[in-house]
């Protein structure tokens, strides 16, 4: 979904979390607390564009909700973002360890953790 972000009356451009907007960098890279300004940022800068470009008035309170809802939605979704990880053991992938070694690795791992392990 398209973003609402205007940048003049008249001149809304649709804004993608993929393209080099102001966005990107705080997602591709930053911290939780630099997507939090980046965002904030975001809405205060096209907030009165997204009011005054709306396809509905405030006073359409089902409508303007709906929109806003949408906004909200399209702003703070995370199907962009991909986690990956990897596990390794004296800077070699786990996968690429024998067998014997991945689970003398697995068993060091169960040793000193306080955590649960999960194997799976």
């Amino acid at each position: 979904m398209p973003a609402f972000a205007c940048s003049g009356p008249g001149r809304c451009a649709a804004v993608n979390r993929d393209d080099p907007s102001e966005l990107k960098p705080a997602w591709e890279t930053g911290s939780a607390v630099q997507i939090q300004r980046a965002i904030a940022d975001f809405i205060a800068k096209y907030w009165k564009d997204l009011l005054n470009h709306a396809p509905f008035v405030p006073t359409q309170k089902q409508e303007f909700r709906t929109l806003l809802k949408q906004f909200a939605q399209w702003l703070f979704s995370t199907d962009h973002i991909i986690v990956r990880y990897e596990m390794s053991y004296d800077g070699v992938d786990i996968r690429k360890l024998s067998p014997g070694t991945q689970g003398i690795v697995l068993l060091l791992l169960f040793l000193r953790s306080t955590m649960p392990t999960i194997v799976r």
